[in-house]
């Protein structure tokens, strides 16, 4: 069974008229479960997440003792102590509070009348209804998914005429009379996959109603309606913010989430097309960054006629690389030189020698020089500009291929 919140649980019939004596900014932790302690070692014996009950009765008639028994409570696992003071105490010490304020450490003061059996079998008749919204809820998802997952089989099966997409995903619950890009998800690792799916779809639906979410192949297919209050003012930006909070969706999970996206699309009709898009996106950035990686397909560039060759033909390319900058890349690593990094700075700084001086933190008389020896390694010269092109192609090959 899993847990519920304090919060939540304060709200029960049993405890809706007690008193927060300490840590009342802490009342969202996650009670998993009741115990009483009533014996002094009873902190020895806490699992984690439960709220633990007493009236400090076996250390009643020794303050050192009552002092000891709430700081092992506060200390420990437990979620939060509730206390029945007027029993057997007339108050918990002022220096248990304390501490119980300085770690946020919720500490509840219980009418004495209540009795514990009660406020147990309020808080898992509480558990028990969220567990079964929960079955539920997911129930209800999982059955979408399958639905969704059916439509983009038949898709891409071409087994839906082109003509009847848009009322079929309209029947779906999408929304895309305002358009929509697509956003194409892998996730590693595998097995924290649901949980990601999940928390990705509630996000989803409540910032983009509209949208729909397929697994797809064991990726993730977000079709993100462009429906949100941001997309108003901005599409590219709103599209940009959504994947950057489904990145750190993944992040909490400590698992990581690569993003491709399309191109903003009117029809309906086009999702596959879309679709391409996205998965060019996703395959360039996971090449080039990695995982975590984020790529729109209008970044994908010269990489999108390159990718093939990656996939299909990695001996052509591996074979174009080292007849350019992989003779460089050889030439750095018997000299101790660094000619592959001055011809990316000269890329990146558009030709500017002064520029890639300034990245390099060397002189521009040395950047000109290694360009020089560039030349003379490799039979291409940096200042040439079909020449250059041939470099320029043995790093895009480099990066895509990760040599």
């Amino acid at each position: 069974m899993g847990g519920i919140s304090l919060a939540k649980v304060l709200q029960s019939k049993s405890l809706k008229n007690s008193r927060i004596l300490a840590g009342k900014d802490q009342l969202e932790r996650l009670v998993t479960g009741v115990t009483v302690g009533e014996v002094p070692d009873i902190a020895n014996w806490l699992t984690g997440g439960e709220l633990v009950l007493s009236t400090f009765f076996a250390v009643s008639s020794d303050p050192k003792a009552i002092s000891m028994l709430a700081k092992n409570i506060i200390n420990g696992p437990a979620a939060a102590l509730a206390v029945k003071p007027a029993r057997f105490l007339e108050s918990l010490p002022s220096e248990v509070l304390n501490l119980a304020d300085k770690l946020n450490f919720p500490v509840i003061e219980v009418p004495s009348d209540v009795r514990w059996t009660t406020i147990i079998a309020d808080v898992y008749e509480a558990m028990a209804k969220i567990a079964v919204e929960i079955a539920r809820t997911r129930a209800i998802e999982e059955a979408e998914a399958r639905v969704y997952g059916d439509f983009l089989n038949d898709l891409t099966a071409s087994r839906i005429p082109l003509d009847q997409v848009d009322s079929r995903i309209v029947k779906l619950g999408g929304d895309f009379s305002k358009g929509y890009a697509v956003l194409y998800c892998t996730f590693d690792p595998e097995e924290k996959f649901k949980r990601f799916y999940r928390e990705t779809l509630r996000f989803i639906g409540y910032e983009a109603p509209g949208s729909l979410l397929v697994e797809h192949k064991g990726d993730l297919v977000i079709m993100l309606a462009q429906t949100g209050e941001l997309a108003k003012i901005s599409r590219a930006k709103y599209i940009r913010e959504t994947a950057k909070n489904i990145i750190t969706i993944a992040d909490m999970s400590n698992a990581k989430v690569a993003v491709g996206v399309s191109r903003i699309r009117m029809n309906a009709a086009e999702i596959l097309r879309a679709m391409d898009e996205a998965k060019i996106a996703l395959d360039t950035g996971c090449r080039l960054s990695g995982a975590g990686s984020f790529m729109e397909f209008d970044q994908v560039g010269i990489y999108r006629l390159l990718l093939p060759l990656a996939r299909e033909s990695k001996a052509d390319g591996r074979l174009y690389y080292e007849e350019t900058v992989g003779r460089l890349a050889e030439y750095d690593r018997q000299h101790g030189t660094d000619l592959v990094q001055t011809l990316e700075a000269f890329r990146r700084n558009n030709e500017n020698v002064a520029l890639a001086a300034d990245e390099l933190y060397t002189h521009r008389h040395t950047v000109r020089y290694r360009l020089q020896r560039i030349a003379e390694i490799t039979a291409c010269d940096p200042f040439m500009g079909a020449e250059r092109e041939k470099l320029y192609m043995g790093l895009h090959i480099k990066y895509l291929l990760n040599l």
